[in-house]
């Protein structure tokens, strides 16, 4: 994930403006919008609205403060034909990217059929990745969207929402309680449902969805009783809340440094907070800029959601058993974490390599304490000597699954168990096509990475300017037959093939998506129970859930797994 977030921001360029030569308006309770008309080069056209204030700016007295309601702009009339500024990263190295940002940055885009019947259309809501610290839903332009989904009777929304600081600072006590950007995300569906029908959607057919730390907020949304009846279903494209990158509590230590940093009186979490809301950006970003953007432990970031009992009153299992059940659609890549070794050690990866990486960031002593040794004794059995293979592609290979299963693989299967254990209607997707015209054909490291699927659905990077050979074709058909059905009908399907809910009886069955699907049974069976078993036994379920799993349930025997 880390090489992809870093890979977003550095590639994608200006953002797109569009002509006003045929300007279109809507008309909302808050005033007008004008925005334009895309054309696809079919001839299928949609309409374009671009930078909609869904909340007043996060600015002054608003600033470090839960997202407030937008006030109506009428008799003003908002001219949304360009994308919105952009929230602020953790980093002036991603700044340096931004053609176009600021701390006032809560505006949403739609897309919506320029001819449409009198009926009102579902909704796809999509959030952005990027762990919670960087991303922008420019990235993913508007005309992919639009030539992938808006032609299919489907209205298509973005958002942006606050990052790094801004939005997750806490002190983790009433005075800041974090999460501000899942506020945000939240704010922006409430306000989606009091405009939608003026762009002709539906605001009680709304399908939530997001990629990577967009996806884990999406099950944020899903256990939130803040969130969870403003939409009707849920699409998850590899995240999942379960996961240490996700939710953890040392985003409250890591704000108090930053404020110790910046000089602030620590006396008090008040004076912390009056502190922190006075604070320019650019001194903030000063002392950011100390460290790396990005761990190398599979925590990834300083910031990011936490336990507040605010957001999420209740524990989460009362949460999940009380929230209203919704079908959901899971997709994991089949190695998420596949481009984390870099290039140049390709050739000279070796068996101490991976100790040292298990040793340094996964079973960590100053973490785990007495009982470092022993899970690293059970990581090195599992993740390195097990049908060992004395070359570099081995050792590489099975770093890569060890991230993917901490990050990914585990608590998407932890999330998907817990609904289905509940009554929910849900499906996994396993991506496991590799797409020839964009393997790498010197990286020894063979899987599917993180974001692969955004090539045949988004803009993004330019990847999707990449010319399709014909598997690549059937590729995109299934997958967004599936994605579009499930939009429309809350039942992901293509032509051939019907897609596979869990179910008690195959609780990680799944369609492995293909040139040609294929249903499978089993899914990272072993490496679910290590994690969610032995793990567990070795260091203490407590231990677990402070370090590499933090909504990690051992209650149950996870034997039918």
């Amino acid at each position: 994930m880390k090489t992809w977030v870093i890979a977003c921001f550095i590639a994608f360029s200006e953002g797109c403006r569009a002509s006003q030569e045929d300007g279109v308006v809507a008309s909302t309770k808050f005033g007008n919008v004008i925005g334009f008309t895309e054309k696809t080069e079919d001839g299928f056209e949609a309409d374009v609205f671009l930078g909609i204030p869904y909340a007043q700016p996060p600015i002054r007295e608003n600033r470090f403060e839960k997202p407030k309601p937008a006030n109506p702009w009428k008799p003003e009339t908002i001219v949304a034909t360009k994308f919105a500024p952009s929230c602020i990263p953790t980093s002036k190295f991603f700044l340096k990217k931004l053609t176009n940002y600021s701390e006032d940055c809560l505006f949403l885009n739609i897309m919506t059929p320029k001819k449409r019947s009198s009926e009102l259309l579902p909704v796809f809501v999509f959030i952005h990745g990027g762990a919670f610290v960087i991303g922008t839903p420019e990235i993913y332009g508007y005309d992919k969207p639009v030539d992938n989904f808006v032609r299919h009777e489907i209205v298509y929304v973005t958002l942006a929402y606050r990052l790094g600081p801004f939005g997750f600072f806490s002190t983790g006590d009433d005075t800041m309680l974090g999460n501000l950007g899942l506020w945000d995300q939240s704010q922006a569906l409430r306000f989606l449902h009091e405009i939608l029908p003026d762009f002709g959607g539906d605001p009680n057919r709304i399908t939530l969805s997001g990629h990577s730390a967009g996806s884990a907020s999406v099950s944020a949304h899903l256990f939130s009783p803040h969130s969870n009846q403003l939409f009707e279903r849920a699409a998850q494209f590899s995240g999942s809340l379960f996961t240490e990158w996700a939710i953890n509590e040392d985003v409250v230590e890591n704000s108090k440094n930053l404020a110790k940093e910046l000089k602030c009186e620590m006396s008090s979490s008040k004076s912390i907070h009056e502190c922190i809301k006075s604070k320019p950006l650019d001194a903030i970003l000063d002392i950011l800029d100390k460290q790396p953007p990005f761990l190398k432990s599979p925590r990834l970031t300083a910031f990011s959601p936490r336990f507040d009992r605010d957001f999420f009153p209740n524990q989460f299992d009362e949460l999940i058993r009380k929230a209203p059940k919704k079908a959901t659609l899971n997709f994991v890549m089949n190695l998420e974490s596949g481009g984390i070794v870099k290039k140049e050690m390709w050739k000279t990866y070796k068996k101490e390599d991976l100790i040292g990486y298990i040793r340094d960031y996964v079973s960590v002593e100053h973490e785990l304490g007495r009982r470092s040794s022993p899970l690293l004794i059970e990581l090195l059995d599992y993740y390195v000597n097990r049908n060992e293979k004395e070359e570099p592609s081995y050792y590489m290979t099975r770093q890569c699954e060890l991230l993917s299963d901490l990050q990914f693989n585990v608590p998407i299967l932890h999330e998907v168990e817990l609904k289905q254990k509940h009554g929910w209607d849900t499906y996994l997707v396993v991506m496991d096509y590799e797409s020839e015209p964009m393997r790498d054909k010197e990286s020894p490291i063979r899987g599917v990475y993180h974001a692969a699927e955004h090539r045949f659905l988004f803009k993004l990077l330019g990847v999707e300017s990449v010319p399709f050979d014909e598997n690549d074709k059937k590729f995109k058909h299934h997958i967004l037959s599936g994605i579009v059905n499930f939009i429309k009908k809350g039942e992901p399907k293509s032509e051939s093939i019907q897609w596979p809910k869990v179910s008690k009886e195959h609780p990680t069955r799944h369609l492995r998506i293909r040139p040609e699907p294929i249903i499978s049974d089993e899914f990272r069976k072993e490496e679910f129970y290590f994690w969610t078993k032995i793990a567990p036994d070795v260091v203490g379920e407590e231990l677990l859930r402070k370090t590499r799993l933090p909504l990690v349930e051992t209650s149950q025997s996870h034997s039918e797994l």
